[in-house]
Protein backbone atom coordinates (compact mmCIF):
# COMPACT_ATOMS: atom_id res chain seq x y z
CA UNK A 1 0.00 0.00 0.00
CA UNK A 2 1.44 3.94 -0.77
CA UNK A 3 0.81 6.25 2.19
CA UNK A 4 0.99 9.65 0.58
CA UNK A 5 1.96 12.57 2.73
CA UNK A 6 2.68 15.89 0.66
CA UNK A 7 4.49 18.53 3.02
CA UNK A 8 3.83 21.91 3.40
CA UNK A 9 6.17 25.36 4.12
CA UNK A 10 6.49 28.26 3.33
CA UNK A 11 8.49 27.50 0.44
CA UNK A 12 5.95 25.57 -1.53
CA UNK A 13 2.47 26.85 -0.14
CA UNK A 14 1.77 29.68 2.41
CA UNK A 15 -1.28 28.43 3.80
CA UNK A 16 -3.57 25.16 3.08
CA UNK A 17 -6.97 26.94 3.07
CA UNK A 18 -10.49 24.27 3.67
CA UNK A 19 -10.93 24.10 0.59
CA UNK A 20 -7.18 22.51 -0.72
CA UNK A 21 -7.62 20.98 2.02
CA UNK A 22 -10.61 18.82 1.20
CA UNK A 23 -9.35 18.47 -2.42
CA UNK A 24 -5.57 17.03 -0.46
CA UNK A 25 -7.97 14.81 1.04
CA UNK A 26 -8.96 13.17 -1.77
CA UNK A 27 -5.60 11.60 -3.07
CA UNK A 28 -3.42 11.82 0.35
CA UNK A 29 -3.85 10.18 3.66
CA UNK A 30 -1.60 12.49 5.53
CA UNK A 31 -0.13 16.01 5.49
CA UNK A 32 3.33 17.16 6.67
CA UNK A 33 3.10 20.75 7.77
CA UNK A 34 6.35 23.17 8.81
CA UNK A 35 6.15 24.17 11.84
CA UNK A 36 9.88 25.75 13.01
CA UNK A 37 13.10 26.31 11.82
CA UNK A 38 15.81 26.90 14.79
CA UNK A 39 15.53 28.68 17.85
CA UNK A 40 12.84 30.92 17.15
CA UNK A 41 11.29 30.79 12.89
CA UNK A 42 7.47 29.41 13.54
CA UNK A 43 5.96 29.15 9.55
CA UNK A 44 2.94 31.21 10.32
CA UNK A 45 0.72 29.28 8.28
CA UNK A 46 1.28 26.07 10.34
CA UNK A 47 -1.69 26.64 12.81
CA UNK A 48 -4.29 26.98 10.16
CA UNK A 49 -3.11 25.01 7.52
CA UNK A 50 -2.55 21.80 10.25
CA UNK A 51 -5.94 22.97 11.83
CA UNK A 52 -7.89 23.07 8.25
CA UNK A 53 -6.00 19.27 6.93
CA UNK A 54 -7.79 17.69 10.29
CA UNK A 55 -11.21 19.31 9.80
CA UNK A 56 -11.06 17.25 5.94
CA UNK A 57 -10.08 14.11 7.76
CA UNK A 58 -6.14 14.44 7.14
CA UNK A 59 -3.56 13.10 9.78
CA UNK A 60 -1.24 16.28 10.43
CA UNK A 61 2.68 15.64 11.23
CA UNK A 62 4.56 18.76 12.31
CA UNK A 63 7.94 19.11 11.11
CA UNK A 64 11.40 21.48 12.72
CA UNK A 65 13.93 22.60 10.25
CA UNK A 66 17.14 21.95 12.10
CA UNK A 67 19.75 24.93 12.22
CA UNK A 68 23.12 23.34 12.62
CA UNK A 69 24.68 25.74 14.57
CA UNK A 70 21.89 25.76 17.45
CA UNK A 71 21.62 23.77 20.58
CA UNK A 72 19.06 20.69 20.03
CA UNK A 73 17.29 21.09 23.49
CA UNK A 74 16.55 24.46 22.66
CA UNK A 75 14.93 24.15 19.32
CA UNK A 76 13.46 21.10 20.58
CA UNK A 77 12.01 23.51 23.29
CA UNK A 78 10.75 25.82 20.64
CA UNK A 79 8.81 23.21 18.30
CA UNK A 80 7.14 21.90 21.18
CA UNK A 81 5.77 25.31 22.43
CA UNK A 82 4.78 25.91 19.09
CA UNK A 83 2.65 22.21 18.63
CA UNK A 84 1.68 21.24 21.61
CA UNK A 85 -1.83 22.51 21.42
CA UNK A 86 -2.24 21.13 17.76
CA UNK A 87 -3.20 17.85 16.65
CA UNK A 88 -0.36 16.36 14.76
CA UNK A 89 -0.04 12.96 15.19
CA UNK A 90 3.82 12.83 14.87
CA UNK A 91 6.75 15.14 14.94
CA UNK A 92 9.96 15.05 12.94
CA UNK A 93 12.54 17.49 11.81
CA UNK A 94 14.42 17.98 8.55
CA UNK A 95 17.83 19.09 7.83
Amino acid sequence: MQYLMPDVSSNNKPLISADDAREIAKTAHALMVKATEGASYTFDGFAASEKNARSAGLKTVAYHFVDSGVSGVTQARHMWDVVKDSGVVALCTDW
